[in-house]
């Protein structure tokens, strides 16, 4: 099928048979089925089980925003898919190649956020339980790391590519999740480039829930000091192609500046 969200996805999407290594979102919500992927996960991205659960979870929200909310955003279209007709293609190692989704789609020709976050919520809600399950954090932490998740995915969508739904879609389907926003949102400035100062958001938790910022933690993380942070996230920056520039920051990348 052809979608505007779908064909400019930064993941390859799959449709028809399922190739091998596909794990359905339905699957990955099986206890069983997500504590196998844990190890493979842990040894590729040198993590501990507990980050390397919530790594898992980072792709199944990865699928929802690709399949589902970039086409909703860039299509002006709703899609319904069940967890058993999408997936993240995996290589046995832990890594993340690829998406899946399978015929069974149906197609609604309008922007519907109550529709949308319902199908949102079939996809995430069973694997954020599970991942619960797993590693025993609370379960408000994992509800923050799934909304900040999704929150971000929107936006990389929207900053790349004309949207065709109206402002505040964001907040409008974040609150249809249930995020209650009660945690003001946090931003600093950098300059990443000859153009003007860009304002990025803090995340509201760390996406790994750590309580500190260890060597591979996110340029943007919460648990940096606001120097490295804003050192981190300039250095950053600069080793993104345009497409992830303007993903990132929501214009396009000026000359870098000069040393």
């Amino acid at each position: 099928m052809k979608f505007i969200g779908w064909e400019n996805s930064y993941l390859p999407i799959t449709e028809g048979d399922a190739p091998v290594g596909t794990v359905t979102l339905a699957a990955l919500s099986n206890e069983q089925i997500l504590a196998s992927w844990i190890p493979p996960v842990s040894a590729t991205f040198d993590m501990n089980a507990r980050s390397s659960a919530l790594t898992l979870l980072h792709f199944g929200v990865a699928a929802a925003t690709n399949l589902l909310i970039a086409p909703f955003a860039l299509d002006g279209m709703t899609l319904e898919i069940s967890p058993a007709q999408a997936g993240v293609m995996m290589e046995p190692n832990g890594n993340l190649r690829g998406l899946w989704v399978g015929a069974e789609i149906s197609i609604h020709p309008e922007a519907d956020i109550p529709r949308l976050a319902a199908c949102l919520k079939n996809f995430l809600d069973p694997l954020v339980e599970t991942v619960q399950r797993e590693t025993r954090i609370g379960f408000p932490g994992l509800r923050l790391v799934l909304f900040d998740a999704l929150e971000r995915g929107c936006k990389r969508v929207s900053h790349e590519f004309p949207v065709k739904i109206e402002a505040g879609w964001i907040d409008e389907l974040l609150a249809a999740l249930g995020d209650l926003k009660k945690k003001p949102a946090r931003t600093f400035t950098i300059r990443a480039d000859d153009g003007p100062p860009i304002e990025m958001e803090i995340p509201r938790v760390c996406c790994m829930l750590a309580r500190h910022a260890g060597e591979h933690a996110c340029p943007t993380c919460p648990q940096r000091t606001p120097e490295e942070r804003i050192f981190s996230t300039e250095a950053w920056l600069k080793t993104l192609d345009d497409r992830g520039f303007r993903a990132e920051t929501g214009r396009e990348r000026n000359f870098f500046i000069k040393p």
